[in-house]
């Protein structure tokens, strides 16, 4: 292949005229409406370039529409029904569930298929992705992934250090909550460590996940909503604008990326969900005591129902909430005797008992609006019917508004109120929440812009149409369509050397400690998930 020498930092980058490599930009949370605001005024000039030059749609997210199961379905082409990941959680046992490692995805990412076929792939900071399988090339953990995790394992400690070290921090970052200040540094310094091994691994497909957005927004949205409930909150002055500058911190690290592998790559700019505006938090285990489907114990712990069940008083409960770290979806599973331990619906009058309780949820109004509280809620067989359906809530409901279940604060549904400056969040707390539309940017010699878009496309779809320009079929656990603009550019080695140690992720039998668990929580709740 043909190589240059970047000006600014002496790496070699590749160039050449095949459009590799193929480099992945995942925006966290990045909103279709606000990156079309953030244009018009200027403040994205890297994206915009990139929309006007090549193809770039909204992109049709994951039902639900959360980061657990839409990255896991965009890395696998495949719907969370054949994916088996609906959340950030997964069901271990009845009643208890765990946090999502990267041996429950059991099904090849594109970058593993890429990888089998001889490409050398590079992947940095891509979620449920820990503990690290075998690649070839390199992987560095994702959330809730810790520094030391990577395939081959210090591949980039010493270049991610560097970059730490080295970082000149924006003046936003002064005002940043410790949280987000702590995710733009890695963000900056995975960038930065992440191309310059991706350059010297000379790799074929490069993929990367920034998160500064999706932080930023769940914390800082009422500052840009006027009618919002927090809007008035007390915040320094520069947060009234943290939105807009970390969707242009974001844009300088893809300028970033850019500089390093140059107009002859091709590029792939995508986000998992959206974003919108999250007004009232709803107290969904106050509204199934309410029904009669819930009791808790006398005295029950504050504590909320994911951490753990012995809040509920099973033998007396219907239902129970799982799947439950979604902030703005929430599931519902039937207590059903002969299924759960202590199950008390009868099997035989589930589906019917189920449905009438979808029915009476789908009327409920929320106390200060007098709105209805779900925009949508769904029987379990209504919208999953692949092998892995068995694996999602019996009951699926997707609100506006942030879902919890704590036996708590008393009201039904109270405003969402933004986290104390500087502090981690609460439940009643994270005033933006996900919505169900995404982005998508494609260009460079991968992507046909003469080619019109005609239907929305999907998160699915990305995964077999980064094989396609590589010249790989998609395999048909694939459930997402190659889009018609995206051309091959590339050929699979004739001699697929460097396989993999392992031709399937979900082989690794590696023992997950109580210690990972523990921290992988840690991380979420400080992120507002849990």
């Amino acid at each position: 292949m043909l190589r240059r020498q970047t000006k600014e930092s002496g790496i070699e980058a590749k160039t050449n005229n095949k459009g590799l490599p193929i480099v992945v930009i995942g925006l966290d949370g990045a909103d279709p409406a606000l990156t079309a605001r953030l244009s018009r005024e200027g403040r994205i000039p890297t994206l915009t370039r990139m929309m006007r030059e090549g193809v770039y749609s909204p992109l049709k997210s994951t039902v639900p529409f959360h980061s657990g199961p839409a990255w896991t379905s965009f890395s696998t082409g495949a719907a969370p029904d054949r994916t088996g990941i609906y959340s950030f959680s997964i069901m271990e046992a009845p009643y208890k569930f765990r946090h999502v490692f990267s041996r429950d995805v059991r099904l090849p990412r594109f970058w593993d298929i890429a990888g089998d076929s001889g490409y050398r792939v590079g992947v940095a900071n891509f979620p449920l992705t820990e503990p690290p399988c075998p690649v070839n090339g390199f992987l560095i953990a994702g959330l809730p992934g810790h520094e030391e995790h990577a395939y081959p394992p210090d591949v980039h400690r010493a270049k991610y250090e560097s970059a730490i070290n080295s970082l000149q921090l924006p003046d936003i970052a002064r005002v940043m909550d410790g949280h987000s200040k702590l995710t733009l540094i890695k963000d900056l310094a995975r960038v930065e460590a992440a191309t310059e091994l991706a350059c010297e691994h000379d790799v074929d497909l490069l993929v990367i996940v920034i998160d500064i957005l999706d932080r930023v927004q769940h914390r800082y949205w009422s500052a840009m909503d006027p009618e919002h409930p927090a809007h008035g909150a007390s915040l320094p002055p520069e947060a009234k604008d943290m939105i807009p500058a970390a969707y242009n911190l974001a844009d300088g690290m893809v300028a970033r990326i850019m500089e390093k592998f140059g107009d002859d790559a091709s590029y792939v700019i995508l986000s998992d969900h959206g974003f919108r505006s999250t007004k009232y938090c709803v107290n969904i285990l106050k509204l199934l005591m309410a029904k009669g489907a819930v009791r808790i114990k006398p005295a029950a712990p504050d504590q909320e129902i994911y951490e753990s069940m012995e809040v509920l008083d099973l033998p007396n409960c219907a239902m129970y909430t799982c799947h439950d770290n979604l902030t703005t979806a929430l599931g519902l599973n039937a207590n059903i005797r002969g299924r759960e331990p202590h199950g008390t619906m009868p099997p035989e009058k589930a589906d019917r008992l189920l449905y009438g309780f979808a029915k009476l949820l789908e009327d409920e109004k929320e106390p200060n609006t007098g709105q209805p509280v779900f925009e949508s809620v769904h029987l379990r067989q209504d919208i999953y019917s692949g092998p892995m359906a068995h694996l999602a809530p019996d009951i699926l409901m997707i609100s506006e508004h942030r879902l919890v279940s704590v036996p708590a604060f008393s009201e039904l549904s109270i405003p969402v109120e933004p986290p104390p400056f500087g502090q981690n969040f609460t439940v009643n707390q994270m005033t933006g929440g996900h919505a169900p539309r995404g982005i998508f940017i494609g260009c460079g010699p991968a992507v046909n812009r003469s080619v019109d878009l005609v239907s929305e496309p999907e998160i699915i779809d990305l995964a077999p149409s980064i094989l396609h320009a590589l010249g790989l079929s998609a395999p048909v656990e694939m459930d997402g369509r190659v889009l018609p603009f995206f051309r091959q550019v590339a050929s699979p080695p004739e001699d697929p050397g460097g396989r993999r140690e392992t031709s399937f992720p979900g082989d690794d039998t590696r023992e997950i400690s109580e210690e990972d668990k523990e921290k992988a929580m840690r991380h979420l709740r400080g992120m507002g998930y849990l």
